[in-house]
């Protein structure tokens, strides 16, 4: 791909100015994509674990998505550290699955 490829810094900035873009990244052994669009929506997908996980786990992630939305020039670039953050503007089945892992672990 040479110099056309994806770079955090190249994301973000196609981001914060709405444009489409697609990014592939690993948090603690889970690989994500995350894809923009012109509408200032992204899209987070579990794209891997890692084989340790619990099959159980796995079935809840793993090809998972949620759809969230943002202001224009204003792209959290914590969605690229965290899969919690801004979740509260996003709907979709990795999101009822990560609520409710967090409330199994907070009991």
């Amino acid at each position: 791909m040479g110099s056309s490829e994806m770079t955090e810094d190249k994301f973000i900035k196609l981001a914060n100015d709405c444009k489409p873009a697609i990014f592939n990244f690993e948090i603690e052994e889970i690989g994500l994509q995350v894809e923009t669009y012109d509408d200032c929506s992204i899209k987070k997908t579990v794209t891997s674990l890692s084989a340790d996980e619990p099959i159980e786990i796995v079935d809840l992630f793993f090809e998972k998505s949620m759809f969230c939305t943002y202001s224009e020039n204003n792209f959290d670039e914590e969605y690229l550290s965290t899969l919690t953050t801004g979740i509260d503007y996003c709907d979709g089945e990795l999101k009822e699955n990560i609520i409710l892992i967090l409330a199994l672990t907070e009991e």
